[in-house]
Parts: structure tokens; C-alpha cells; sequence
């Protein structure tokens, strides 16, 4: 199960990580290729999971979204199960 601590610390995240990516696509800089209007709408969908309390709660099958999934893509919304049912 997920700490607050640890939802905060990824709410923390996501909020600067958004905040960068906004400001990247906003000035059209030589990196902007690399962010898009998709990583914004993720971001701000894993901050208002964080928000209604579903966070790291799979989208699709309602289980726990593994741990160091979180980690590495703070973001996503599929347990890894799903993630691949899916990507096929």
C-alpha cells in the first residue's frame, strides 16, 4: 500500500514535472519535439488520481499498480498486466 508520504512526494513530482513541460511546449524551444500535449494530459490525469484518491490504482482492472512502476513512470495509470494487454 502507498504511504501519503510517498502520494505526496509523487504529487510533488508530477506538479514540477508538469510545470517544466508546460514551460518547454510554451517556447516552442529545440527540446520541445520531446514533450507533448499527451504528457501534459497524463501528468494532470496522475495529479487528479492523486486528488479523487486513486492513485496507484490501475485504470483498467482496479488493482494495485506496482510500486516500481511508479517509480519510473509516476504517471501511468495500468499495473504492468495491463499495460501490456493493452500495448498488444
Amino acid at each position: 500500500m502507498l504511504t501519503k508520504e510517498y502520494i505526496q512526494e509523487k504529487k510533488r513530482w508530477l506538479e514540477a514535472r508538469l510545470k517544466g513541460k508546460a514551460e518547454i511546449l510554451k517556447s516552442d524551444g529545440q527540446t520541445s519535439w520531446v514533450h507533448s500535449e499527451d504528457d501534459l494530459i497524463a501528468h494532470r490525469a496522475a495529479l487528479a488520481r492523486i486528488e479523487d484518491g486513486s492513485y496507484g490504482l490501475c485504470m483498467h482492472c482496479g488493482g494495485p499498480v506496482e510500486e516500481y512502476r511508479l517509480k519510473i513512470i509516476p504517471e501511468t495509470p495500468f499495473c504492468f498486466s495491463c499495460a501490456q494487454t493493452l500495448q498488444n
